[in-house]
């Protein structure tokens, strides 16, 4: 499996591999899909040189079908080279040389610092929210490392842009602390919003003073309604009965 830090060794037992087998296939890598191409017919350039233009799939060989799924092939094996982790960074890629390129991109070029920036942020966001301060140690200690390195990184962008006479060196400093102070905020945001996650958390499984306060007091209030409803209801009773027993005398005292 490809890792970042053995990817030279990787490159070149892959060039190897894929060289071995087709002789067309490190063109593939380099140029894309090869197309399969043959004379035209109904016209020739000035001096007897044929015109060359793509067949169609219905003209295609055996050999030409051969050639025309070296791509796929090669995109195969390198497929089988890649983790999970590595894989979410290709899986876009439509061909073996956009493939090869963004490879090339993670772990040689400038994208490399992002990749490990992104591994650095998965790591800490899978770390236990309730880690101890040595653990929190530990973490920033890593977070200076990833610091540490894509300063390196740019300082290595500036000794090859020095032959670029658009920039000075005063520009590609100045460009390279506004990187690294951004990258910090950028982590520091990440811990507050863990603090903060944390706090929310802590705040739904404990209900605070104020809560508890309110909560008693609709406890209060429910009662007095209890007691209220059953005295309203207990006077109803008696007027029922009193009117009843009116009625009753009534038809009692009714002469005939």
């Amino acid at each position: 499996m490809l890792s970042k830090e053995e990817y030279d060794v990787w490159k070149i037992r892959m060039q190897a591999h894929l060289a071995a087998q087709d002789d067309d296939m490190w063109e593939v890598i380099t140029n894309g899909p090869l197309k399969i191409m043959k004379a035209n017919p109904f016209f020739s350039i000035t001096g007897g040189a044929p015109e060359w233009i793509e067949k169609s799939r219905l003209e295609y060989t055996t050999e030409d079908k051969k050639k025309a799924n070296l791509d796929n092939v090669a995109k195969d094996i390198l497929y089988k080279t890649l983790d999970n982790d590595m894989f979410s960074y290709i899986k876009t890629c439509a061909t073996a040389k956009e493939i090869w390129e963004k490879l090339t991109q993670i772990c040689e070029g400038n994208d490399r610092k992002v990749f490990v920036a992104e591994e650095s942020n998965r790591n800490w966001a899978d770390s236990d929210s309730d880690s101890t301060s040595s653990s929190s140690s530990s973490s920033d200690s890593e977070q200076e490392k990833v610091n540490c390195l894509m300063a390196n990184d740019f300082m290595e962008d500036e000794v090859l842009d020095f032959s670029n006479i658009e920039f000075t060196r005063e520009e590609l400093i100045s460009a390279l602390h506004e990187m690294v102070n951004e990258y910090r905020k950028l982590s520091q945001t990440f811990e507050e919003v863990k603090t903060e996650n944390k706090s929310l958390k802590n705040s739904s499984e404990e209900p605070s003073t104020d809560q508890l306060g309110e909560s008693d007091s609709l406890k209060t209030e429910l009662s007095k309604l209890k007691t209220e409803n059953e005295s309203l209801r207990m006077k109803s009773e008696e007027l029922t009965f009193e009117n009843d027993q009116e009625l009753l005398d009534k038809i009692l005292c009714f002469p005939e």
